[in-house]
């Protein structure tokens, strides 16, 4: 080697880390949303036993009744920083409401974290069997009933009617209706001898004992709820009675559900 010649040293390549800081960004950015998931399910079914409570509460149920709660919308944690959740669905097996009993399934939307603020909308369904109709049978007729079916959008009740001191048994259809804060029944068909006609035929026919006993009729609900309550909707669906209850814009404090209606 001469002195005019130069010397050219090749630095060593560096060795690339790029890859792996990479690798530890995402395994942290995968340990903190596991960790919120985690997080938010906590929250999720802290919120679901919060309310599970007060549904036990209101509805006089014993602690150990199952209360299904489901949190709607993505995230609980999100939501409660909002100020309220995006939709609460409950559903009660056995529950007593003033004279009937059956299932409810409940839907609330837009529900303050603060209970001084009024829930958006609220939609209840409750559900009365065949035989949970029998406690207020009296209601349905002037006379003794011996038996309640659910059938074609009717319920139907058969009793006893007595026509110039002849006696004979009767089947009658109603139809029920929503009334404000009550539920209203009006019948609409007859069967008599095993011939079913309708009850404008049978009053036609037998005068004023029959519209004595085919009389539209009422039973009042709203004085079992709050008083921001109202029967939006009944009907027969299949073998259940299925009254629809409805508020808007409601509290739900505990001076709110201590005030029941009236369907005065």
């Amino acid at each position: 080697m001469t002195a005019s010649e130069t010397v050219v040293v090749t630095p060593a390549p560096r060795k690339r880390r790029a890859p792996v800081v990479i690798t530890v960004i995402l395994l942290v950015l995968t340990l903190l949303v596991v960790g919120f998931i985690a997080l938010d399910a906590w929250a999720r079914q802290q919120v679901a036993d919060y309310v599970s409570e007060k549904v036990r509460s209101v509805l006089s149920l014993d602690s150990d009744q199952p209360v299904e709660v489901e949190i709607g919308g993505t995230s609980v944690i999100a939501q409660v920083v909002t100020g309220s959740l995006e939709r609460i669905d409950v559903g009660v097996d056995d529950v007593t409401i003033g004279d009937l009993s059956g299932g409810v399934t409940l839907r609330a939307e837009g529900v303050p974290v603060d209970a001084s603020r009024a829930v958006d909308r609220v939609q209840i369904e409750f559900r009365v069997k065949e035989d949970g109709l029998q406690s207020i049978a009296s209601t349905l007729s002037a006379s003794a009933i011996d038996s309640v079916q659910l059938d074609d959008g009717e319920i139907r009740f058969g009793t006893e009617l007595s026509i110039f001191g002849v006696p004979f048994t009767v089947g009658i259809g109603v139809e029920p209706f929503a009334d404000g804060g009550e539920i209203g029944l009006t019948p609409t068909s007859v069967e008599l001898g095993g011939t079913r006609s309708t009850a404008e035929a049978l009053i036609e026919t037998f005068g004023r004992p029959a519209q004595e006993l085919l009389q539209t009729r009422s039973l009042c609900v709203a004085e079992w709820l709050p008083e921001s309550f109202g029967v939006d909707d009944v009907e027969v669906r299949d073998t259940e009675l299925v009254v629809t209850i409805g508020a808007q814009k409601a509290l739900f404090d505990e001076g709110s559900l201590s005030r029941l209606g009236s369907c005065e």
